[in-house]
């Protein structure tokens, strides 16, 4: 069976990006979240389906959506046909983003995952303040939300027990880190070895 791994953490640690690396280096299939945030102007907004908050609810009351959560003011969550993107024969496997209260939605509805936390190095507030400003999609008030919502959010993903992987603002600190999903992967399925 191809693996499907779900990356959990905060927003803007790299989920995104440690997904399409797995898609572009290993043939993983990268689901798209569907949120009722504001478009984000970055490349990863192609990774995104924007609804309005009327849709969402329907999305989830009709159960369609594999995983969801609420962030702020902000719903965001895993459509169930997502999972779909698994089929084909140059697929290796699914990698799904999620929260630590999207995760165990995931598995009362799919047993086999690959789960991996992905927390910030110490130091986390200066350098992703930053990253989220520069998105050019939040507000100050948005960012300084953010980042108190990320302190109850690292604490719910490091209380899954998940394999951690610590990541820091730079880009030696994100290829460790990648490095380490990598490892985390081979070592579940034996697939992804260089």
């Amino acid at each position: 069976m191809k693996p499907i791994v779900v990356i959990i953490g905060p927003s803007g640690i790299g989920k995104t990006s440690n997904a399409k690396l797995l898609q572009q280096r290993y043939g993983f299939n990268q689901s798209i979240t569907v949120t009722t945030a504001d478009p984000r102007s970055d490349n990863d907004a192609k990774y995104y389906r924007y609804v309005n908050k009327t849709k969402f609810k329907k999305m989830i009351a009709e159960g369609k959506l594999l995983e969801w959560d609420q962030f702020g003011n902000n719903y965001y969550g895993t459509p169930l046909e997502e999972t779909k993107k698994i089929g084909g024969p140059s697929c290796t496997g699914l990698v799904i983003c999620s929260s630590p209260r999207g995760y165990p939605q995931i598995l009362a509805k799919i047993k086999n995952v690959i789960g991996i936390a992905l927390l910030p190095k110490p130091g986390y507030k200066v350098w992703l303040t930053k990253k989220l400003f520069k998105r050019g999609t939040n507000s100050k008030k948005d960012i300084v939300s953010r980042i108190k919502i990320m302190e109850d959010f690292i604490r719910q993903v490091k209380a899954t027990g998940l394999p951690t992987v610590f990541t820091g603002p730079n880009q030696k600190s994100w290829n460790k880190a990648f490095e380490k999903i990598r490892k985390i992967i081979t070592k579940a399925t034996g697939h992804l070895s260089r």
